[in-house]
């Protein structure tokens, strides 16, 4: 018995020191203005990464959900997939959606960091869900303490096409739960509509060009989009995202990262980054850049 716990125990350590690795994707390509852009204290980040423990039991979870209830969730059939979301049950969509969120709260920490205006921020999460993604990149939104005073600090709006999911995530906020590690409430709309074409606000008006901070796509691109809807995707992407600022695009079997990386380089971005989520680079997100209009002082490394 004591044999098997010191291997099992070693086992686990190899697993720890491997996944430093994988949460730390590459080295930044760009470096830009960095006293300006948000850095997330290194305490933080690692705090809230779920071990893989939790995987496994979340796996387990989904795995008999899906089995017992027979439930058909990924494709590109838009109505499909929309039907299929909107008639699970919170539990359901709490099991089915267990990895993709574990991935996420692996993943966005380090996607943020660096990518965001500390002082004021726009931010769009695709395929928010219930708030799940809205929820975990507030967490990281700086306090009022280290912003400039009477900054306005982050504002996330948040996308999904299930009429049923957005309503819970407007319950959510309407019940002050979108907060950050200080417990300051962040300011958050939800947008009913597909992600594929013109962005609108909650007031049905299009997103400003050139209006955006950053964009954080949260399981929709790589299970559910079709090269040709990243396409427009990226398109819109450009259009609506300031100069000098990042976008991170998840990926999966439907669209890989060999799928979306050269979709979004032919349409103006500068690839930066993967970020792994776990130690076999299952599911990595992608980091891109939108060159500046560069703030005074700031540069570019190569």
């Amino acid at each position: 018995m004591r044999k098997f716990n010191l291997i099992f125990a070693l086992f686990l350590s190899s697993l720890w020191i491997f996944d430093l690795y994988a949460v730390s994707g590459i080295r930044p390509q760009y470096i830009v203005d960095p006293d300006h852009f948000y850095k997330i204290p290194e305490k933080l980040l690692r705090a809230d990464r779920p071990g893989y423990c939790d995987l496994v039991m979340r796996f387990i979870r989904q795995q008999r959900v899906l089995h017992e209830q027979r439930i058909r969730f990924r494709g590109e059939d838009k109505e499909f997939v929309e039907r299929a979301y909107s008639e699970m049950s919170d539990e359901e969509f709490a099991a089915v959606n267990g990895r993709q969120n574990w991935m996420e709260e692996r993943q966005v920490g380090r996607e943020l960091d660096r990518h965001v205006p500390r002082d004021e921020a726009l931010i769009l999460d695709l395929g928010m869900g219930p708030a799940s993604s809205t929820k975990i990149i507030a967490r990281y939104a700086p306090p009022t303490s280290v912003r400039e005073p009477q900054s306005a600090g982050w504002r996330i709006i948040g996308y999904d096409f299930s009429g049923p999911l957005v309503e819970k995530a407007k319950r959510i906020a309407a019940e002050g739960l979108i907060r950050n590690v200080a417990g300051e409430i962040i300011p958050t709309e939800f947008v009913q509509q597909s992600i594929v074409g013109t962005l609108k606000n909650s007031d049905e008006t299009p997103v400003e060009v050139s209006s955006v901070d950053f964009i954080n796509t949260s399981g929709v691109v790589g299970h559910h989009l079709s090269a040709a809807d990243v396409d427009i995707l990226a398109k819109e992407m450009m259009r609506v995202l300031k100069g000098n600022r990042y976008v991170a695009i998840d990926t999966a079997g439907n669209m890989g990262p060999r799928d979306v990386r050269p979709i979004f380089e032919r349409n103006g971005f500068k690839f930066v980054k993967y970020i792994q989520g776990n130690l076999i680079g299952a599911r990595p997100k992608l980091v891109f850049y939108k060159e500046p209009e560069l703030f005074p002082g700031a540069s570019v490394l190569y």
